[in-house]
């Protein structure tokens, strides 16, 4: 059953992500001018102005044909009525040009105005637009590239200590492993030896080999006791001494034997 590794390194969670600071630009909506001259209104305006000087030259007119004796009603009066109310007319006219002109005009300038704020509005919002574009990609580039490189750091540092972990492991179970094969060796050492020092012991003894040279030796062996000592009456053994001769080795006894 495989043990749990005792230097299982902690491992640094997974860094959070951060979200980058976005600019949303505030739009600009440019202010429409309208003008507040009615042509319409001028024209009627300068039309009553003229109808209350017209009547007063008519009337004037009037008295004049009068005090010359024209009737009124006689086609005299009435072509000269005629005639100031085409000179009437003409003079009013001018005026109401200018009235037109001044009103178109002042549309157009008002209608200029107004496209021009429009257009400036729209260019100044395009590039607010652009600039909060550019730098929300900048942001956004530079905070994706820290969420990056913090998440790299956080994986290189886990596989650092993984691998250590495994090669302190690693190192620890071949010191385990080499320090019983040690010990192995040890006792397979003392056992040779031991084996060898008892090999040795038995190499240096004389171990016969021959069944007749125990039974030789054997017999030999008694034949002497029984000559050299025999038996007394009284069961007691009579020795006799030996004459040491010289360093030959042996010995004569009484009965003439050569030891």
């Amino acid at each position: 059953m495989a043990t749990a590794n005792p230097l299982q390194p902690t491992y640094v969670q997974s860094p959070p992500t951060a979200a980058a600071t976005t600019y949303t630009p505030a739009g600009y909506t440019a202010a429409q001018s309208s003008y507040s001259y009615d042509p319409t209104q001028a024209t009627n305006e300068l039309t009553q102005a003229a109808q209350g000087q017209d009547q007063t030259q008519n009337t004037a007119l009037s008295q004049m044909l009068a005090a010359q004796g024209i009737s009124p009603g006689s086609s005299a009066a009435q072509a000269a009525m005629q005639n100031l109310a085409v000179q009437q007319g003409n003079a009013l006219d001018p005026s109401l040009a200018s009235v037109q002109q001044y009103a178109a005009g002042l549309g157009q300038q008002t209608a200029l105005a107004n496209q021009s704020a429009l257009t400036s509005a729209g260019q100044f919002n395009a590039g607010a637009t652009n600039t909060a574009g550019s730098q929300n990609a900048s942001s956004s580039n530079q905070m994706t590239l820290q969420n990056l490189a913090d998440l790299l750091q956080s994986g290189e540092f886990n596989a650092t200590a993984a691998n250590t972990a495994g090669q302190d492991q690693a190192s620890l179970s071949n010191n385990d492993w080499l320090a019983q094969l040690q010990a192995e060796l040890g006792l397979q050492s003392q056992g040779l030896s031991t084996a060898g020092g008892l090999a040795g012991q038995q190499a240096g003894q004389v171990v016969p080999t021959s069944p007749s040279f125990f039974s030789q030796l054997t017999s030999g062996l008694t034949g002497a006791a029984q000559t050299a000592a025999p038996f007394s009456g009284s069961g007691s053994v009579a020795m006799q001494t030996a004459p040491y001769v010289g360093d030959t080795g042996s010995y004569t006894s009484s009965n003439g034997y050569n030891y």
